[in-house]
């Protein structure tokens, strides 16, 4: 799944709104991690994810050329 909030969009709480009920529904559904790439030059979206509880993975298991991976437990 890719989703990404239109520039002139930003700032306004959408991509927060929309983060937000994407892990509520997988919290719902039984997902317990998700897992996604940001590019590694993007520190805005770094920042944003990392607001929204996830951090980087460290173990390589999802190592990527231009992108980093970030991932988040779900309860």
């Amino acid at each position: 799944m890719n989703f990404a909030i239109d520039n002139n969009f930003q700032s306004m709480g959408l991509g927060s709104h929309l983060i937000r009920n994407i892990l509520f529904y997988g919290e719902v559904k039984g997902v317990k991690r998700v897992v996604l790439d940001v590019d590694s030059k993007n520190f805005f979206a770094q920042g944003f994810y990392k607001k929204h509880g996830f951090s980087f993975a460290v173990d390589g298991q999802y190592e990527r050329l231009r992108s980093l991976v970030m991932l988040k437990e779900l309860d």
